[in-house]
């Protein structure tokens, strides 16, 4: 059986760890305000960043060919990319919202709208729909749009200066 070179279980262990991490920081067991439990706890948002910033460097170490533009290479990185993160997402929204609907908590017009929201990562890009459904979820808005992102960058970067024009372009959007 021919080894796989581009996955790392060490760093995808780490990360796994990361998750957990922040799992343990949105369920803060240790609620007396103060604590030196609590304050330790409420710092693992900073895994976050961490995870993101191990994630795409496992997603650019593992997809790199992806910047070469081949049908099937770019079609194979979106199949695996949808097929790991969507059929989980769908099944946990859509359960959340429909006990959302049972408990007669909002109007079916805003369930429906919020659903969409979730359901499409677009939650993360507004202020109204942020925390609806499940809240912590808005962090698969970024890391979407970074999968959407990573073939155009993985072609830049193998050009020269690409990732340098790459940087500036995405600080120049940031600007806007």
């Amino acid at each position: 059986m021919k080894k796989d070179h581009t996955i790392i279980p060490a760093l995808t262990g780490i990360r796994a760890l990361a998750v957990y991490f922040i799992f343990f920081k949105h369920h803060n067991t240790f609620t007396e305000e103060g604590s030196a439990a609590n304050l330790f706890v409420n710092q693992f948002y900073s895994f976050l960043s961490f995870f993101f910033v191990l994630s795409g460097f496992l997603i650019c170490h593992r997809y790199y060919a992806v910047g070469s533009f081949e049908k099937k290479t770019i079609w194979n990185y979106f199949i695996n990319r949808v097929t790991r993160v969507f059929p989980i997402l769908l099944i946990l929204i859509t359960a959340t919202f429909t006990l959302q609907y049972i408990s007669d908590k909002d109007s079916i017009t805003h369930i429906i709208k919020s659903w969409l929201y979730n359901i499409t990562l677009l939650k993360g890009f507004s202020s109204e729909y942020l925390l609806t459904g499940i809240g912590p979820s808005w962090s698969m808005s970024v890391e979407e749009l970074f999968y959407l992102l990573s073939p155009l960058l993985f072609f830049l970067i193998k050009k020269p200066a690409g990732i340098l024009k790459f940087t500036l372009s995405m600080y120049a959007l940031g600007l806007v």
